[in-house]
């Protein structure tokens, strides 16, 4: 696999930081999903071509469940990562 750029990491980590959020409460920090319809991130969050990079990495899975496409968190506690989370595992996975 080629190196990943800089701006390519970021991109993949804001998406990824999207997906954790909305994977959790606002208020509490709590988990309450493991996966987001793709449906629900619309406005430039990313989508497939995003899932499907980090699927690779096994940080998230992309989903076709009786038609519904999902994004899945691929790890435990993932609903918690922000953003610097995300890049930290991407970065070490590219070996950046």
């Amino acid at each position: 696999m080629t190196k990943l750029t800089t701006k390519q990491i970021e991109r993949l980590a804001e998406f990824g930081a999207v997906v954790s959020r909305h994977c959790r409460n606002a208020m509490t920090g709590e988990q309450i999903r493991v996966s987001i319809s793709a449906a629900n991130l619309t406005g430039g969050h990313g989508g497939a071509n995003e899932a499907i990079a980090l699927e690779f990495m096994g940080l998230m899975a992309y989903e076709n469940v009786a038609d519904l496409c999902q994004f899945r968190l691929g790890k435990p506690g993932q609903h918690s990562w922000r953003e610097v989370d995300w890049e930290r595992a991407i970065r070490n996975f590219n070996g950046n």
